[in-house]
């Protein structure tokens, strides 16, 4: 390991759980973004998967995370939020619609907003 991805490891496992959440929150966007990027682009199918699938592993994350016991309603709702921007990136893996990735952005962007500006 790098010593700057060490450095990212130690910075995440160490920060308080909800400025990992902001930090996956906003490496999902930026993987989204990419994405758009690569087929805007007409860039390797490859690039456009390794973004999609990033996003879809983070995604999976904050699922796994979710705590029923605390809130069960709105952890019901956000893993039905999460797994519909799932099954919206895989489709973008089949047909490169941009629509899918816009889709996705919204609620992602929402969620960040709103993570931000909760207090801990």
């Amino acid at each position: 390991m790098t010593g700057i991805a060490r450095y990212r490891s130690t910075k995440v496992q160490s920060a308080p759980k909800q400025q990992v959440v902001i930090l996956l929150l906003e490496e999902a966007i930026k993987r989204v973004g990419l994405a758009r990027v690569c087929i805007t682009e007409a860039l390797p199918y490859s690039t456009l998967i390794g973004h999609l699938h990033h996003a879809r592993e983070i995604l999976l994350e904050l699922d796994g995370a979710l705590d029923f016991d605390a809130a069960p309603e709105l952890c019901g709702q956000l893993r039905g939020l999460y797994r519909w921007c799932l099954d919206e990136l895989i489709a973008v893996g089949g047909d490169k619609d941009i629509a899918h990735l816009d889709g996705v952005s919204r609620p992602l962007e929402s969620l960040l907003i709103g993570w931000r500006s909760a207090r801990p």
